[in-house]
């Protein structure tokens, strides 16, 4: 496998790549003091970074599983 960088990536994985990055900052990394409640924090937050990606990207990952 070869490490590109980003100039060499396609708009739907740059998006996809911003997404991760986003997710991981946002959602996965919650710090030891953030309060967030599944219904009125993680939830939210987590729909809101997935309305962020392209519906065409999600009618890909739909098709291909």
């Amino acid at each position: 496998m070869a490490n590109v960088g980003e100039d060499a990536l396609n708009e739907r994985d740059l998006q996809l790549l911003k997404f991760a990055d986003i997710f991981e900052g946002q959602f996965l990394r919650q710090s030891r003091d953030e309060d967030r409640s599944i219904s009125e924090g993680t939830l939210d937050l987590a729909w809101d970074l997935l309305t962020n990606i392209d519906t065409s990207i999600w009618s890909d990952w739909i098709r291909s599983g």
